[in-house]
């Protein structure tokens, strides 16, 4: 696995066309097998690519014969902004195969998702599907085949969306007023998804800030836990889908309160 470099709007092309060139001149072209993305409110940044980044992805891949995995769980939950086309969708090459789960807009506990992609593409993952544990319970298959027939999750998707959306508007609010006032201190304002990713200066530690928000009886997700090198010290994650309204806003206080008196005690 390779490491690509990413910004406010998602992974950077020149990143990748990097990372693919210094593969090639270390021998390893052919160890290149694919490019594997979150686009649509990426875990855990919760940022969204941008059309033009996802075009040149799609340039990239086809010119060093890369498959595209467009790993998409959060794209139905958009609660602001225009709908950005899919990799699959603006695919001309017929690589790209994409992954939706419906765990984060269904059932977390019924672990059913499906895809889409070419033809000999999806023929080799369903061989590999059985060759591991045959297929997803049938039954409960049926379950979500039924609930989508009855139009059950269209209905019940909107009611989730605006809850989504205004729990992630509480949550802002909250930092907004809660968070102290530290130059390089930021966090990403999602159009979507379930997290929002926040950033300390560079000379905090997330682990310190964590032991102090513990202490508060509030927690979060490391950083160093999303990079393969257990880097990102200085970052880490919120989730705002789950609590109540009541709980964002007192875990953020409680947050706000720790993240100010380690603030006093480390210096930059």
């Amino acid at each position: 696995m390779i490491p690509v470099a990413t910004d406010g709007a998602g992974m950077d092309p020149k990143a990748l066309a990097a990372a693919i060139g210094k593969c090639r001149r270390n021998g390893n072209a052919k160890r290149m097998k694919m490019i594997y993305l979150i686009p649509d409110f990426q875990n855990p940044s919760g940022l969204t690519m941008s059309k033009e980044r996802r075009i040149s992805v799609l340039e990239l891949a086809a010119r060093n014969n890369l498959l595209v995995i467009e790993d998409a769980p959060y794209r139905h939950l958009r609660f602001n902004g225009e709908t950005i086309p899919s990799l699959y969708v603006l695919d001309k090459k017929e690589r790209v195969v994409t992954l939706f789960s419906f765990s984060k807009m269904l059932v977390p506990g019924f672990r059913i998702g499906w895809l889409v992609g070419p033809k000999p593409i999806v023929d080799v993952f369903v061989t590999l599907k059985q060759s591991i544990d045959l297929c997803s319970s049938a039954f409960l298959q049926h379950v979500v085949a039924e609930y989508m027939k009855e139009g059950l999750l269209d209905k019940y998707m909107a009611t989730f969306i605006a809850s989504y959306r205004e729990k992630r508007y509480v949550m802002l609010q909250a930092m907004d007023n809660a968070m102290p006032k530290i130059a390089g201190l930021e966090w990403t304002r999602p159009d979507g998804g379930l997290y929002i990713w926040v950033t300390l200066p560079k000379y905090m530690d997330a682990t310190d800030l964590f032991r102090r928000a513990v202490e508060q009886n509030v927690a979060f997700v490391l950083g160093s836990a999303f990079h393969p090198q257990g880097k990102l010290k200085n970052c880490f994650r919120l989730n705002f889908s789950y609590v109540s309204i009541e709980d964002i806003r007192e875990g953020i206080r409680r947050l706000g309160k720790a993240l100010t008196e380690y603030s006093k005690n480390v210096r930059g």
